[in-house]
């Protein structure tokens, strides 16, 4: 019953990041004077890697800035247990088989806030 709370959640905000993401990478290049021709992927961590490189630049004007790492940790936190976009779309994958079983069976709301 849990899933049904929780799933959409998590699928919702990883699509918001995603697209944020593919924002950023369209965005980012024309600050900078550069074109932004980039070919963009449903996987975060590609996103992330064509926009890290400007945000790095950035950084270099506010080195306190924390920014970089903690979108690196949320990022990591969602690649862990779903690296495709796939897995918080419904509970089961095709094989019937359930998506979050074993080490991270479930999701605690309060944590994921």
């Amino acid at each position: 019953m849990l899933d049904v709370v929780i799933y959409p959640l998590v699928f919702t905000c990883r699509h918001g990041i995603e697209l944020s993401l593919k924002d950023l990478a369209v965005q980012l290049p024309l600050v900078w004077d550069e074109k932004s021709e980039v070919e963009l992927t449903h996987n975060l961590s590609d996103n992330w890697a064509k926009i890290n490189c400007y945000l790095k630049r950035e950084q270099e004007f506010d080195p306190e800035n924390m920014l970089i790492d903690q979108v690196d940790t949320i990022l990591k936190d969602f690649l862990e247990i779903d690296q495709t976009g796939q897995v918080f779309r419904y509970p089961t994958g095709r094989s019937g088989l359930k998506h979050l079983d074993g080490e991270v069976s479930a999701i605690n709301v309060i944590v994921f806030r």
